[in-house]
């Protein structure tokens, strides 16, 4: 099956395991077009999958932090999952750039800055109400509501989430418009506007057959 999506597309995709030996991700990660894997496998098998692939211009993608990527990368993880890059491209970036420049004590201070400040404000907030949030302070959604039985943000509490922002991103926020009318981020609003409407996973310097499928991802909500 996935030998015959990969002759019939023409852009770059990704698989998602479940339960997947060794000796299938190896050949998936041969296939032109699988640039790599949306990974549920827990500690072991994923850094097998990783040490498996390493030569192959593949991706061991896992829903997780800067703090967990930066052991991966040294063990061959070529891209990861980054909460934070939706919100600040740069940050997400700059971390990365530095764990390929080797200086390890910069990126633990990206994490320290950003990353840490970011979960101690969403998970208070919950998830996936926080994403929710981040999208009605963007000016996205005219609400914060999300199903029940979840509890939904009240918009008196995201104050700290839109300092957060603020200082993180540089962005500066209107009230909501009326529906259908333009976002109202207004300061890095190209890049914010590119990665939330294409609704999918971003991989950054993956998308060519001929460049090395390695950078850094980011969960769309």
């Amino acid at each position: 099956m996935f030998r015959q999506i990969d002759e019939r597309t023409e852009v770059p995709f990704l698989t998602s395991d479940s339960g997947y030996s060794v000796e299938l991700m190896k050949r998936l990660a041969g296939l032109p077009k699988m640039i790599g894997d949306n990974c549920h496998e827990e500690l072991y098998n994923y850094h097998t999958f990783i040490r498996a692939t390493k030569e192959c211009n593949f991706a061991i993608l896992s829903a997780g932090q800067m703090k967990h990527f930066l052991f991966r990368y040294l063990v061959g993880s070529a891209a990861y999952l980054c909460p934070i890059t939706p919100i600040a491209p740069h940050v997400g970036s700059d971390f990365y750039n530095a764990l390929q420049n080797g200086d390890i004590d910069q990126a633990r201070e990206i994490i320290y800055k950003y990353e840490d400040g970011l979960i101690a404000i969403t998970s208070k907030l919950g998830y996936p109400q926080c994403y929710k949030s981040l999208l009605y302070l963007a000016g996205l959604y005219k609400a914060t509501l999300v199903r029940p039985p979840r509890r939904s943000n009240c918009p008196e509490e995201l104050g700290p989430f839109k300092e957060f922002l603020l200082e993180t991103g540089g962005y500066r926020f209107e009230p909501p418009r009326a529906r259908g009318s333009p976002t109202t981020m207004n300061i890095l609003r190209e890049p914010f506007d590119h990665i939330i409407r294409k609704r999918r996973i971003v991989i950054l310097r993956a998308c060519a057959n001929s460049q090395p499928k390695t950078g850094i991802g980011s969960s769309v909500f």
